[in-house]
């Protein structure tokens, strides 16, 4: 068992009141969460006589939040997380696990989330690895959205951020995108990708996460940073 920071020692907290709290914590959280199944009509009581239904089944863990978010990252085809923030320690680890450890897509919440996320979904491309994957992993949730769009905010006029081959790429998959424009007065990519989705009135951002850190929550790509903490919708990401 590790021990306590000298800041919680000096306040007199135990690691039993520390497990007390938490447990106190999961047992409202599996509450509200059979609350939200319940009003939507979901089985969550781990009775599912019909594996093509919708159902709902909660998971407890108990462990270091980044390891613990990782293995079970792994076995999901999407990760929902809360935006993190530097004032809170457990979301940025949470985030850092689910976007760089998991491989798999996870998306970002906004502190106000679109009543349908897949009303308009945009992609930011610009070419690379990591896009590439996420748009590979998203297939079903393109194929699921009203309206797709590609968004680039190239500067350089590189051929590997034009949108033609990735929108002939969905058509493939019967998926049809339309080209949106990242208009912007300043130079900025990330201002430019944001305005041009909001121009758009786009309900879902979809863009790679790129870093080349291992203090990833610290050192994120410029692009990614600014995105991650200045988007008004979700953003679905993956490294």
């Amino acid at each position: 068992m590790r021990a306590l920071p000298v800041v919680i020692r000096d306040k007199g907290v135990t690691v039993t009141d520390i497990e007390a709290e938490a447990k106190r914590t999961a047992e409202r959280s599996k509450a509200a969460f059979a609350h939200v199944c319940e009003q939507a009509g979901i089985r969550s009581d781990g009775k599912f006589d019909d594996l093509r239904t919708t159902f709902g089944e909660w998971d407890e863990r108990i462990g270091d939040l980044e390891p613990s978010v990782a293995l079970a990252g792994r076995v999901c085809d999407l990760i929902i997380v809360n935006r993190p923030t530097a004032t809170n320690l457990a979301s940025e680890l949470i985030f850092d696990a689910a976007v760089f450890a998991t491989g798999r897509p996870t998306l970002v919440l906004s502190p106000k989330v679109p009543d349908n996320v897949l009303r308009h979904v945009v992609i930011a491309w610009n070419g690379s690895l990591e896009a590439t994957r996420l748009i590979g992993h998203s297939l079903d949730l393109l194929h699921a959205a009203d309206r797709v769009s590609i968004i680039t905010a190239d500067r350089s006029g590189s051929a590997a951020e034009t949108p033609g081959d990735l929108a002939n790429y969905l058509m493939w998959h019967g998926i049809r995108a339309h080209p949106l424009s990242a208009v912007s007065e300043s130079n900025s990519v990330p201002e430019a990708i944001l305005a041009g989705a909001s121009k758009g009135e786009a309900t879902m951002l979809l863009m790679g996460a790129y870093t080349h850190s291992r203090i990833r929550q610290f050192l994120l790509g410029g692009v990614t940073r600014h995105v991650l903490e200045n988007s008004e919708i979700p953003v679905l990401m993956e490294h």
